[in-house]
């Protein structure tokens, strides 16, 4: 007799399993949770140079595309090929930009920071002099107690003192940072070799991709996938442009800022904020710290007037040029954009702060789709404004609901 098992019985069967071997999974990562730990860190340490390489790559290629297409395209010598390909002298160009500006932050930027901690360093005790004798010209004027200021004045020589101990020990510290960051070289090159490979196969890899999923899936669901990573891509282009121009205007206002305040070396630090402005919500204020921190070395009423300058340019860009230039580009609330950017810095760093959003936003919405189908099939509102006011109760149509 011939043995025909029951779908009901087979599909339970198949959870039954699932969920037993989860539960072993989970057991057993939370026995080994430092072998754990320490496998994924080091496959962290060696995916890192491929995931910075394709982060890399999908930044970058919005660029290369842009002087391909623009530029090089339309010259007869690369056109032709008679030299190169306009892909291959796009892609050169690209990261020569990049290096040459990299370089130039560097070698211009590090050691005037340098010298200005240590120019710091040297005044601190003339700083403390001024702040006593203006305490003490105060005080003869308000006919004030001066045992209070005498306090006051102790506590602020002792934590000049402190301070200066502080910048003193981490001057010697600098070199370690340094070396530390030299020691990831070979990383970087990695990523920036296998970067330029994706960039130059990039049309080989697509087709590689759809040959995979079409093979593995049916054909609804490969194009399902396909049109979602178009779009989600269409949606990242709108963003990094449109977050690239708000960001230049970022950097020219405060360069024309800081030359009014005559701060030292303005376009560094213009470029740094106007750089660190393409991180949403969290990149301004990780632009702000350090240069606040420099302009403080120079003077501590213009670092004053720079943090009040920040608030301005930063209110005006929040309620008046960003919504005109992005709308709603992302379709993802900012809490999300601020939890997948932190997610994103602890797996990866800088590049995960970046990378972390598209990722996200692809995640997002799966699950939104995902859900909105299933309201559908219900035949139950998609809005999620139509829950805040209103509960569905069982057997009851949506139009009984709203009345």
């Amino acid at each position: 007799m011939k043995f025909i098992p029951e779908k009901k019985y087979t599909t339970i069967a198949i959870y039954a399993f699932i969920v037993l071997a989860a539960a072993i999974i989970f057991s057993e990562l939370v026995k080994n949770y430092q072998k754990f730990l320490d496998f994924f860190n080091l496959l962290k340490t060696v995916l890192s140079p491929v995931i910075i390489g394709f982060a890399l790559a999908y930044f970058l290629n919005l660029l290369t595309n842009l002087f391909e297409r623009k530029l090089f395209s339309h010259i007869p010598l690369f056109r032709e090929k008679k030299f190169m390909s306009s892909r291959s002298i796009s892609i050169l160009f690209t990261y020569v930009l990049i290096i040459v500006i990299f370089v130039a932050l560097v070698v211009v930027f590090i050691p005037k920071t340098i010298n200005s901690i240590s120019k710091l360093i040297k005044d601190l005790p003339s700083y403390a002099n001024t702040a006593t004798n203006w305490l003490y010209e105060t005080t003869d004027k308000l006919n004030i107690d001066r045992s209070i200021y005498t306090n006051i004045t102790k506590k602020v020589n002792d934590f000049t003192m402190n301070l200066d101990n502080i910048f003193t020990s981490i001057i010697p510290r600098l070199g370690g940072i340094i070396t530390s960051l030299l020691s990831s070289i070979t990383t970087i090159i990695i990523s920036i070799i296998i970067s330029i490979y994706v960039l130059i196969e990039k049309d080989k890899f697509k087709a590689q991709i759809k040959m995979i999923f079409y093979s593995i899936f049916s054909v609804e669901k490969s194009n399902s996938f396909f049109n979602l990573a178009s779009r989600m891509n269409d949606i990242m282009k709108k963003f990094i442009f449109a977050q690239g121009f708000v960001s230049l205007i970022v950097g020219i206002s405060f360069f024309i800022v800081l030359n009014i305040m005559k701060v030292e070396y303005p376009g560094i630090l213009a470029t740094i904020l106007g750089f660190t402005n393409m991180i949403p919500w969290i990149g301004p204020w990780l632009g702000t710290i350090p240069s606040a921190i420099i302009i403080l070395f120079q003077s501590p009423i213009k670092a004053l007037w720079f943090l009040i300058a920040v608030l301005v340019v930063q209110q005006v860009n929040g309620n008046l040029i960003s919504p005109r230039i992005h709308g709603d580009s992302l379709g993802v609330s900012a809490f999300w954009i601020i939890f997948s950017i932190l997610i994103g810095n602890a797996l990866f760093g800088f590049v995960g702060m970046l990378l972390g959003i598209p990722v996200f936003v692809m995640i997002y919405t799966l699950i939104k789709e995902g859900v909105e189908r299933k309201l559908k099939k219900k035949c139950l509102p998609t809005k999620s404004s139509f829950y805040t006011r209103f509960h569905i109760e069982e057997n009851s149509s949506e139009k009984d609901n709203i009345n």
